[in-house]
Protein backbone atom coordinates (compact mmCIF):
# COMPACT_ATOMS: atom_id res chain seq x y z
CA UNK A 1 0.00 0.00 0.00
CA UNK A 2 0.95 3.41 -0.88
CA UNK A 3 0.92 5.88 1.67
CA UNK A 4 0.88 10.00 1.16
CA UNK A 5 3.69 11.80 3.21
CA UNK A 6 1.84 13.06 6.36
CA UNK A 7 5.25 14.77 8.26
CA UNK A 8 7.03 16.61 5.44
CA UNK A 9 10.06 18.00 5.34
CA UNK A 10 10.10 22.17 5.05
CA UNK A 11 12.93 24.02 3.80
CA UNK A 12 14.38 27.06 5.79
CA UNK A 13 12.68 29.56 2.92
CA UNK A 14 9.27 28.25 3.92
CA UNK A 15 9.57 25.88 0.50
CA UNK A 16 8.55 22.21 0.80
CA UNK A 17 11.03 19.58 0.73
CA UNK A 18 10.95 17.77 -2.49
CA UNK A 19 8.99 14.68 -1.79
CA UNK A 20 11.28 14.03 1.12
CA UNK A 21 12.80 11.14 -0.45
CA UNK A 22 14.22 8.93 -0.73
CA UNK A 23 12.46 7.47 1.92
CA UNK A 24 9.22 5.32 2.17
CA UNK A 25 6.32 5.55 4.12
CA UNK A 26 5.44 1.68 5.36
CA UNK A 27 2.56 2.80 7.84
CA UNK A 28 0.16 6.07 8.42
CA UNK A 29 -2.37 7.17 10.42
CA UNK A 30 -3.07 9.56 7.94
CA UNK A 31 -6.84 8.90 7.14
CA UNK A 32 -8.07 8.54 10.63
CA UNK A 33 -9.96 10.86 12.38
CA UNK A 34 -6.69 11.79 14.79
CA UNK A 35 -6.79 15.27 14.80
CA UNK A 36 -3.39 16.34 16.94
CA UNK A 37 -1.35 14.27 15.92
CA UNK A 38 0.10 12.12 13.12
CA UNK A 39 1.98 9.00 13.39
CA UNK A 40 4.42 7.75 10.30
CA UNK A 41 6.50 4.51 10.09
CA UNK A 42 9.29 5.35 7.21
CA UNK A 43 11.95 3.03 5.76
CA UNK A 44 15.22 5.43 5.23
CA UNK A 45 18.38 4.95 3.40
CA UNK A 46 21.75 6.85 3.54
CA UNK A 47 20.59 10.12 3.13
CA UNK A 48 21.39 13.61 4.25
CA UNK A 49 19.15 16.60 4.96
CA UNK A 50 20.92 20.14 5.06
CA UNK A 51 18.62 23.13 6.99
CA UNK A 52 15.47 21.37 6.99
CA UNK A 53 12.58 21.88 9.53
CA UNK A 54 9.19 19.88 10.65
CA UNK A 55 5.91 22.36 10.94
CA UNK A 56 5.02 20.00 14.31
CA UNK A 57 6.48 18.78 16.94
CA UNK A 58 8.36 15.69 16.01
CA UNK A 59 9.50 12.54 17.67
CA UNK A 60 11.45 10.15 16.04
CA UNK A 61 12.10 6.11 17.16
CA UNK A 62 14.35 3.92 16.00
CA UNK A 63 12.38 0.57 15.82
CA UNK A 64 14.85 -1.22 13.58
CA UNK A 65 18.45 -2.65 13.82
CA UNK A 66 20.85 0.25 15.47
CA UNK A 67 21.77 3.04 12.97
CA UNK A 68 24.69 5.65 12.98
CA UNK A 69 23.41 9.24 12.18
CA UNK A 70 25.02 12.37 12.41
CA UNK A 71 24.29 15.57 13.48
CA UNK A 72 24.93 19.18 12.55
CA UNK A 73 26.05 21.49 16.26
CA UNK A 74 27.62 25.07 16.56
CA UNK A 75 29.20 24.20 12.38
CA UNK A 76 30.16 21.00 12.77
CA UNK A 77 28.81 17.42 12.43
CA UNK A 78 28.89 15.21 15.60
CA UNK A 79 28.39 10.93 15.33
CA UNK A 80 25.89 8.96 17.50
CA UNK A 81 24.80 5.56 17.96
CA UNK A 82 21.58 4.72 17.95
CA UNK A 83 20.36 1.80 19.42
CA UNK A 84 16.93 0.35 18.81
CA UNK A 85 14.60 2.92 20.55
CA UNK A 86 16.35 5.63 20.69
CA UNK A 87 14.42 8.59 20.62
CA UNK A 88 15.24 12.16 19.00
CA UNK A 89 13.34 15.43 19.25
CA UNK A 90 12.49 18.45 16.49
CA UNK A 91 11.14 21.13 17.28
CA UNK A 92 8.42 22.93 15.20
CA UNK A 93 10.26 25.48 12.64
CA UNK A 94 13.84 24.92 14.22
CA UNK A 95 15.94 24.15 11.65
CA UNK A 96 18.44 21.48 11.47
CA UNK A 97 20.79 19.68 9.59
CA UNK A 98 21.42 15.71 9.73
CA UNK A 99 23.06 12.47 7.67
CA UNK A 100 22.07 8.72 8.14
CA UNK A 101 24.66 6.02 7.33
CA UNK A 102 23.76 2.29 6.57
CA UNK A 103 24.83 0.22 4.19
CA UNK A 104 23.90 -0.25 0.69
CA UNK A 105 20.72 -2.33 0.30
CA UNK A 106 20.19 -1.71 4.31
CA UNK A 107 17.76 1.18 5.50
CA UNK A 108 16.83 2.69 9.04
CA UNK A 109 13.46 2.25 10.52
CA UNK A 110 12.06 4.79 11.80
CA UNK A 111 8.41 5.69 13.52
CA UNK A 112 7.75 9.19 13.58
CA UNK A 113 4.87 10.58 15.63
CA UNK A 114 4.16 14.28 14.60
CA UNK A 115 2.47 16.94 16.95
CA UNK A 116 -0.04 19.82 16.61
CA UNK A 117 2.29 22.81 18.13
CA UNK A 118 -1.45 24.65 19.07
CA UNK A 119 -2.61 21.42 20.40
CA UNK A 120 0.96 21.47 22.81
CA UNK A 121 0.04 25.13 23.59
CA UNK A 122 -3.79 24.21 24.75
CA UNK A 123 -1.76 21.19 27.16
CA UNK A 124 0.52 23.65 28.80
CA UNK A 125 -2.37 25.66 29.29
CA UNK A 126 -4.38 23.14 30.78
CA UNK A 127 -1.37 22.50 33.15
CA UNK A 128 -1.47 26.32 33.63
CA UNK A 129 1.70 27.36 32.34
CA UNK A 130 2.66 29.99 30.03
CA UNK A 131 3.34 28.25 26.76
CA UNK A 132 4.81 31.55 25.15
CA UNK A 133 7.80 30.99 28.04
CA UNK A 134 8.06 27.60 27.49
CA UNK A 135 11.35 26.46 24.68
CA UNK A 136 11.48 23.43 23.38
CA UNK A 137 14.94 22.61 22.42
CA UNK A 138 16.50 19.56 19.35
CA UNK A 139 17.10 16.66 21.68
CA UNK A 140 18.50 12.74 21.68
CA UNK A 141 18.05 10.26 24.46
CA UNK A 142 18.95 6.44 24.01
CA UNK A 143 14.90 5.53 25.20
CA UNK A 144 12.09 6.34 27.13
CA UNK A 145 10.30 3.34 28.24
CA UNK A 146 6.63 5.69 29.25
CA UNK A 147 7.18 7.01 25.95
CA UNK A 148 8.17 4.15 23.64
CA UNK A 149 5.26 2.23 25.27
CA UNK A 150 3.09 4.87 24.36
CA UNK A 151 4.02 5.21 20.85
CA UNK A 152 4.09 1.36 20.25
CA UNK A 153 0.51 1.40 21.26
CA UNK A 154 -0.06 3.70 18.60
CA UNK A 155 1.53 1.74 16.33
CA UNK A 156 -0.08 -1.43 17.20
CA UNK A 157 -4.06 0.46 17.16
CA UNK A 158 -2.44 1.95 13.20
CA UNK A 159 -1.65 -1.22 12.36
CA UNK A 160 -4.55 -3.34 13.08
CA UNK A 161 -7.18 -0.59 12.87
CA UNK A 162 -8.86 -0.96 16.47
CA UNK A 163 -7.85 2.51 17.46
CA UNK A 164 -8.45 5.54 14.33
CA UNK A 165 -11.53 6.84 16.07
CA UNK A 166 -10.99 11.01 17.00
CA UNK A 167 -11.19 10.08 20.95
CA UNK A 168 -7.89 7.50 20.92
CA UNK A 169 -5.86 9.56 19.29
CA UNK A 170 -6.91 12.77 21.26
CA UNK A 171 -5.84 10.52 24.22
CA UNK A 172 -2.74 9.33 22.86
CA UNK A 173 -1.84 12.86 22.32
CA UNK A 174 -2.55 14.36 25.44
CA UNK A 175 -0.20 11.21 27.26
CA UNK A 176 2.53 11.97 24.80
CA UNK A 177 2.36 16.00 25.74
CA UNK A 178 1.87 15.54 29.69
CA UNK A 179 4.21 12.49 29.75
CA UNK A 180 2.71 10.96 33.08
CA UNK A 181 2.02 14.91 34.08
CA UNK A 182 6.01 14.72 34.63
CA UNK A 183 6.32 18.37 33.48
CA UNK A 184 8.77 21.12 34.55
CA UNK A 185 7.92 24.83 34.91
CA UNK A 186 10.99 26.81 33.55
CA UNK A 187 9.36 30.28 33.99
CA UNK A 188 11.00 31.41 37.17
CA UNK A 189 14.48 33.90 37.07
CA UNK A 190 14.04 32.30 33.23
CA UNK A 191 16.55 29.66 34.56
CA UNK A 192 16.37 26.89 32.12
CA UNK A 193 19.12 24.65 34.20
CA UNK A 194 16.29 21.90 34.57
CA UNK A 195 15.63 22.30 31.10
CA UNK A 196 14.40 18.49 30.21
CA UNK A 197 15.70 16.52 27.05
CA UNK A 198 13.11 17.48 24.76
CA UNK A 199 11.14 20.30 26.03
CA UNK A 200 9.60 21.19 29.58
CA UNK A 201 5.80 20.34 28.21
CA UNK A 202 7.12 17.10 27.51
CA UNK A 203 8.69 16.88 30.73
CA UNK A 204 11.44 14.07 32.14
Amino acid sequence: MKYPNGVPLWRTNEELFPGDSPSRVVLSSVGTKWNDIVLEQRHVPSSERADVMNKRHVIAINVGPSITWEFKKEGRFQRVFKGRGAISFFPSDQPFSGRLNVKTGVFADVLYLALNPVFISRVAEGLELDADRIELIEQRRSTDPTLHHIAMALRAGVQTGAALDRMYGEASSTALARQNDRVRNVQTNGDFSGRTWYGEIFGS
